[in-house]
């Protein structure tokens, strides 16, 4: 379930928010961080869809819908499918880089501290300093909290869009 709405843009970004108000230009909304803040506004014709709170998805494009023949009607059938289709390979794609740069954050911070616990007990060892062994260990838990709090956003934001 979404805890928020979910606009995504015909350019690509994806926007958590609030929807206040839908007019058949305009969607009026507010900042999913800042629900107190001001409210914004976009045109719909910049918009591909919104997945309210709820789960119910409403796909855009662009048409006057007083001049739409009833033979049209199949085809904007179809165009809002296939608009629903690039909007859920937007959010697809947005997740799938958020997973990379999770595991690629994963790898660093781990080689990163790995080389740095691994220096600290072996300087340790080489010099007999107690201090430098005893790092080796602090510097491992160090590393791994701060991997877990730096994943930890990639997570929360994934969450949020799966």
């Amino acid at each position: 379930m979404f805890a928020q709405d979910i606009i995504v843009k015909k350019d690509g970004n994806i926007m958590k928010s609030k929807v206040v108000e839908l007019t058949e230009t305009q969607i009026k909304y507010k900042n999913y961080t800042n629900l107190d803040g001001p409210l914004y506004t976009i045109n719909i014709g910049d918009v591909l869809s919104i997945t309210y709170e709820n789960g119910e998805r409403e796909t855009f494009f662009n048409t006057d819908k007083e001049t739409v023949k009833d033979e049209e009607k199949d085809d904007l059938k179809t165009n809002s499918q296939e608009l629903s289709k690039v909007s859920d390979a937007v959010i697809t794609s947005r997740i799938a880089d958020l997973k990379a740069k999770r595991k690629t954050t994963k790898i660093v911070t781990g080689v990163t501290t790995g080389v740095l616990a691994g220096a600290a007990l072996v300087g340790g060892i080489i010099s007999g300093s107690a201090i430098l062994i005893v790092a080796g260990p602090i510097i491992a838990v160090i590393g791994g909290l701060i991997s877990g709090g730096l994943t930890k956003s990639y997570d929360e934001q994934i969450d949020q869009l799966e």
